[in-house]
C-alpha cells in the first residue's frame, strides 16, 4: 500500500493540546520575504489527519490538493526534489 503524500512530512507528538496554537503561530513568522522584504510568506505549515500532526512544506500541500509542482534543484552533489 502506498503511504500518503503527507506522511512525507514530519510528525510531531504535542505534549499538550494547547500546543498546536504556539507551533502554528512560531510557523507563521517562518518563510521567505518578497524583493522588497515588506512581505512574508510562510513556507511551513501544520496538517492534523488520522489523529496525528505533521509539519509539511506549502508545496507538500499542493500536491495533497491535486497540484503538481515540477521543480527540480541543482547542487554540486547532484540533484533533489
Amino acid at each position: 500500500m502506498k503511504n500518503p503524500s503527507y506522511l512525507n512530512g514530519l510528525e510531531i507528538v504535542l505534549p499538550k493540546p494547547e500546543s498546536f496554537l504556539i507551533i502554528k503561530e512560531t510557523l507563521t513568522r517562518i518563510g521567505l520575504t518578497n524583493k522588497t522584504g515588506n512581505r512574508l510568506f510562510q513556507t511551513c505549515h501544520i496538517l492534523f489527519k488520522k489523529n496525528k500532526y505533521f509539519i509539511l512544506h506549502f508545496k507538500e500541500l499542493f500536491a495533497l490538493r491535486g497540484f503538481q509542482w515540477v521543480s527540480v534543484h541543482f547542487t554540486s552533489s547532484g540533484a533533489y526534489r
